[in-house]
């Protein structure tokens, strides 16, 4: 009979990683990123973030980007800055609830 030969598998463990050790370079941490770009309209109209937002506009437009600018968390300032010659409307926070 002939003589098996097993082996066991072995698990190598490295250091347990601390509390303050993020896994995967901290790409799904929260909090708002101090660099994200806010783009004006006519970037975000030629970007994948163009979407119907509003449905009771006629297509895409800036109710949408206005939608969309407002679920970002970004202020009427910001909006102004972005997009230099384009006030903000303030009917937009109310008409998106």
């Amino acid at each position: 009979m002939a003589k098996r030969i097993g082996f066991s598998p072995l698990i190598l463990l490295g250091d347990t990683p601390r509390d303050d050790t993020v896994i995967g370079g901290g790409t799904g941490q929260g909090g708002l990123n101090p660099e994200v770009v806010r783009p004006s309209y006519e970037s975000w109209l030629n970007s994948d973030l163009a979407d119907d937002y509003y449905p009771a506009g006629v297509g895409i437009n800036i109710d949408d980007y206005a939608c969309w600018w407002l679920d970002q968390g970004f202020t009427a300032e910001e909006f102004e800055a972005a997009n230099p010659g384009r006030s903000w409307n303030s009917a937009w926070y109310t008409m998106f609830d």
